[in-house]
């Protein structure tokens, strides 16, 4: 059976993480107590992660990998695949620096300010987000190990 080139779950995760953005639109005025703009980072994260799984769908519609393969292939062929490529592998050192700038700005709102959040549903999505990054940050400098 032949996989398609873009995965269903990679048009998912970029759907989610529009939506995920909507929805903190739509509460953006609530953050404005927070001593910290978490709902910015917040928005940030979202772009970024879906930027960079745009980047990869790209590379997969003009060549011949699948998402999947994508980030493991290193010798295309086109100039434009090894350059998207490139960008995507820059995107684990700004998701390290983006990650320990959340990490920073949640430990000082939760010990000076907890009751500042606007909801616990966004402080605990928050700690969530922030796990992920961890765990895809570990998942992204082990590949190829």
């Amino acid at each position: 059976m032949v996989q398609p080139k873009v995965a269903t779950k990679d048009m998912m995760l970029v759907f989610c993480l529009g939506y995920l953005t909507y929805d903190l639109a739509c509460d953006w005025n609530s953050f404005g107590s927070c001593p910290k703009p978490i709902h910015k980072w917040l928005a940030g994260s979202y772009i970024i992660i879906a930027g960079w799984r745009l980047i990869v769908i790209a590379v997969a519609l003009i060549s011949s990998t699948t998402t999947m393969e994508v980030q493991l292939k290193v010798r295309y062929d086109s100039t434009k695949s090894r350059m998207l490529v490139l960008a995507t592998w820059l995107a684990v050192p700004l998701v390290a620096a983006w990650s320990l700038l959340g990490s920073t700005w949640a430990w000082d709102m939760v010990t000076s300010s907890p009751d500042r959040m606007p909801s616990a549903l966004h402080l605990a999505f928050f700690v969530i987000w922030q796990a992920l990054c961890y765990v895809w940050l570990v998942i992204y400098t082990f590949v190829g190990k």
